[in-house]
């Protein structure tokens, strides 16, 4: 998925929890077309950021969410919906993930 997806903790104030440091996995929220979500699905929070540079869905479809929780926090959020596109064989690419929208995804505080 590109760019990498960015998931941030965030407090009361919606400032990044630049403190929080706790294990954030991704799953499926949505899956339209029985994709499997590869990559490193759990990551460390780095100052309240966790970043997933090498997730990748191998089924193109419209309408993909993903669902971001911190078992610490007790909390979730799930991505805007995205589409997975299939490059046409004369790019010279496999498929590809592309979502609309490039934001990070923010796991509010409770």
């Amino acid at each position: 998925i590109a760019p990498a997806l960015q998931i941030v903790a965030r407090d009361e104030f919606n400032n990044t929890a630049t403190s929080f440091t706790g294990d954030i996995t991704v799953t499926f929220g949505t899956n339209p077309n029985g994709g499997t979500l590869a990559g490193t699905t759990t990551r460390p929070a780095v100052a309240g950021i966790a970043t997933f540079a090498d997730l990748s869905i191998d089924k193109a479809a419209s309408g993909y969410t993903l669902t971001a929780t911190a078992p610490a926090l007790g909390l979730s959020c799930v991505t805007s919906a995205f589409s997975v596109a299939k490059l046409t064989p004369n790019s010279g690419s496999r498929e590809k993930d592309q979502p609309e929208e490039s934001a990070p995804t923010s796991l509010p505080s409770t």
